[in-house]
């Protein structure tokens, strides 16, 4: 299951969207009440969801992809009712969806990817390609880089189970660099500071790969004990630290009961030196995120054994925890009205409103 906080009408209350691994959809108000219910895809999992304005018409667009690798577009009737709008077809489930105007013509293109080896870039009006390229096994995570020196200079950077991370230019999708590792590639994101950038990836070779993007050349290598699944580069617009987090299967030994095992599996922050800041241990992270909220930073971290963490950003102290016993599968922050939605395993969502108390 995922949640997406968004708009449907603009200037309205937020809605949420839950999508499930049965390809059933579910819109809340903020205050829980249940405006649909709908199946979009028999007994097919949903694996993204995104409410968002692709075509400027004031009201909110629900995009979704799903393991059948149909890309779905709806609009949404004043009553909640879905409206078709398009959909694009993929050859494989599709790993992840971006939203973002990366050829400075004033519309929001969506870029997703896909198992099946392709990023696509498509037209928000209608889902026609405006360009696409292949890997050699599936695309895993994509980022889209911004020089602050020249905000035009746009690159989509996508990295591959095939062991690649790959740049694009973002108006013809040309290839413009890659760099080849042992393993798959299940995670990229980008860090800033005062002079330079820097990308940076890891994956299942469990190994943090840091590269001076100008040059091309890795400068560090952080050795982790699991896989290195997600990574966040933060604040906005700064994007001068970095968090990761690692993985364990641990879990799917059936005989050892989930809440008994002791993951090796943590949650590290790092500056932008790539110096270690601090880091939860032991806990094996589906989600993590950064908010703000009357003027704290806080790092978000939701965990397979259904734990939620809210960590104060500077130093790693926990402020508040919870575990629902059952994996946080997804979690979403309104940051209007200071609202945390997570969604479950067992089915459950459970709403948090986060204050000074």
């Amino acid at each position: 299951m995922g949640i997406a906080i968004g708009n449907l009408i603009k200037g309205q209350e937020k809605h949420v969207l839950a999508y499930t691994k049965s390809g059933k959809i579910l819109l809340f108000s903020l205050s829980g009440n249940l405006l649909l219910d709908d199946i979009v895809a028999e007994k097919m999992a949903i694996w993204d969801g995104i409410i968002e304005d692709i075509d400027k018409d004031n009201k909110g667009e629900i995009i979704l992809g799903g393991i059948d690798g149909l890309l779905r577009i709806f609009k949404c009737s004043d009553d909640f009712q879905l409206i078709p709008y398009w959909a694009h077809q993929f050859g494989a489930s599709i790993s992840g969806i971006l939203i973002s105007d990366i050829n400075n013509d004033g519309l929001n293109e969506i870029i997703a990817y896909s198992l099946d080896k392709s990023i696509r870039v498509l037209n928000p009006y209608s889902g026609a390609l405006i360009w696409g390229q292949l890997f050699e096994e599936g695309v895993s995570d994509a980022i889209i880089f911004t020089s602050l020196d020249n905000v035009e200079k746009i690159e989509v950077i996508a990295s591959s189970n095939d062991g690649t991370i790959r740049s694009f230019d973002s108006l013809k999708g040309d290839l413009l660099w890659f760099k080849q590792f042992d393993n798959k590639v299940r995670t990229i994101s980008y860090v800033r500071d005062e002079k330079d950038n820097f990308i940076v990836c890891g994956g299942d070779d469990k190994k943090l790969h840091i590269l001076e993007l100008e040059r091309k050349e890795e400068i560090k290598t952080l050795m982790m004990v699991d896989y290195v699944w997600k990574s966040l580069s933060y604040p906005y617009i700064f994007n001068n630290k970095l968090l990761v987090s690692t993985y364990s299967f641990d879990f799917l030994d059936e005989n050892i009961p989930i809440q008994s095992i002791q993951f090796t599996s943590e949650v590290i922050a790092l500056d932008q030196k790539f110096n270690i800041m601090w880091n939860l241990k032991n806990v094996n992270v589906e989600k993590i995120d950064y908010i703000e909220v009357f003027g704290i930073k806080i790092v978000l971290v939701g965990s397979t054994k259904g734990e939620l963490f809210l960590i104060n950003e500077l130093n790693g102290e926990i402020l508040f925890q919870i575990n629902h016993n059952s994996c946080i599968n997804d979690f979403e922050f309104d940051k209007v009205s200071n609202i945390l939605i997570t969604c479950h395993d067992n089915g459950y969502i459970n709403a948090y409103r986060i204050s000074m108390d």
